[in-house]
């Protein structure tokens, strides 16, 4: 019979940070305690050049650390992959803390051999504040969920591998290419697991596959984390503008442009005749929502002691939503995409 370290796949986790001295510790304790055979298990802490202690935390595990001089999230995950040796090469993020049989639950995905890319659900740790609170109960969530395990032979807005949970076959991302260090800022992961689907893979998102993440706190951090997506959103219509994620990105940024319209139309015509119907008209456009989404919130079981959040997350979410679009609107007038570098990056090799 063969022992469990022949059974098992070399795994490489590429953690990617920068300025991560508050949760890194808690990030490498999860992973050095993780349930895999330590002799098929390497970890690579890929370092922005942080100005905090990160790098003195990292070097109190056994793990890798490089450091990464150029900027973004995509060029850090390219070259913890490039410095990799796995057979699979997962992805988690240095404010994440992954459950103990995450790799078992990922390498049992991989027994396909149809599957290309493996994610899962992500939930906060926090459960004390109102805004993490949020990321996990909105309307649309902050990060992809689903109950059940679905195989996916194409993406969708809202179901896909997220960049903080997600794993690949070493060979479909051969196959596939690079992250595309172009996209920084939101949706950084979506068009390489495009690409892994056009290369004929399958994904797999299996809500076992779990990992806690530490939520935005503060109104300011989920609004410029929304601005952040959309501008990475409006990178990705451009890069990608027939796939379902651009499809409904296009929506999004028509939909915008179409309501800041008219809300300044309404807003002139309150102006020049000082008709307080316009005013209502306004008010309405601003405010419909809010009965709705209370509704739908009261709906999840909350209870009249969480009556501050049933009327919290609907102004979050339109809060939110007009970041998201702003964010789009202003890297579709002012950001290029290079589609170039979407394709298979030249210096990649298997270790």
């Amino acid at each position: 019979m063969k022992d469990e370290r022949e059974e098992s796949p070399a795994v490489t986790v590429v953690v990617p940070v920068r300025n991560c001295e508050k949760t890194i510790g808690k990030t490498l304790d999860a992973l050095v305690k993780i349930d895999y055979p330590r002799d098929r298990l390497e970890v690579i802490v890929v370092d922005g050049i942080s100005n905090d202690k990160t790098k003195e935390i990292v070097q109190q595990y056994p793990v890798r650390m490089l450091t990464q001089r150029a900027e973004g999230l995509n060029q850090a995950r390219n070259t913890g992959l490039e410095n990799s040796t796995g057979e699979i090469i997962a992805y988690t993020d240095g404010d994440c803390v992954v459950s103990a049989k995450w790799l078992r639950k990922i390498v049992a995905n991989f027994d396909d051999p149809e599957v290309g890319a493996v994610g899962g659900n992500v939930e906060g740790y926090r459960k004390d504040n109102l805004f993490a609170q949020y990321a996990d109960n909105s309307v649309i969530r902050v990060m992809p969920f689903s109950p059940r395990r679905v195989t996916l032979n194409h993406l969708k807005p809202f179901l896909y591998a997220p960049g903080c949970n997600m794993a690949f076959r070493r060979s479909a991302l051969e196959k596939a290419g690079l992250f595309n260090p172009n996209i920084r800022n939101g949706f950084d992961e979506f068009e390489t697991l495009e690409r892994i689907i056009r290369s004929g893979y399958k994904i797999v998102f299996d809500p076992e596959v779990l990992v806690q993440h530490q939520h935005r706190s503060s109104l300011r951090e989920i609004m410029k984390q929304a601005f952040n997506y959309g501008t990475g959103g409006a990178l990705l219509l451009k890069m990608l503008p027939e796939s379902v994620l651009g499809k409904w990105l296009r929506a999004c940024l028509y939909g915008f442009i179409v309501y800041v319209l008219m809300v300044a139309s309404l807003s002139s015509l309150l102006l020049l005749t000082g008709n307080l119907l316009y005013l209502v008209l306004i008010l309405g456009l601003l405010l419909f929502h809010v009965p709705i989404l209370m509704i739908y919130y009261s709906g999840k079981g909350m209870s009249p002691r969480s009556f501050r959040r049933i009327l919290a997350f609907p102004i979050i979410d339109f809060l939110r939503t007009f970041s998201f679009c702003l964010g789009e609107a202003y890297a579709w007038l002012f950001f290029k995409a290079d589609p170039s570098t979407s394709q298979t990056h030249p210096s990649f090799r298997a270790a």
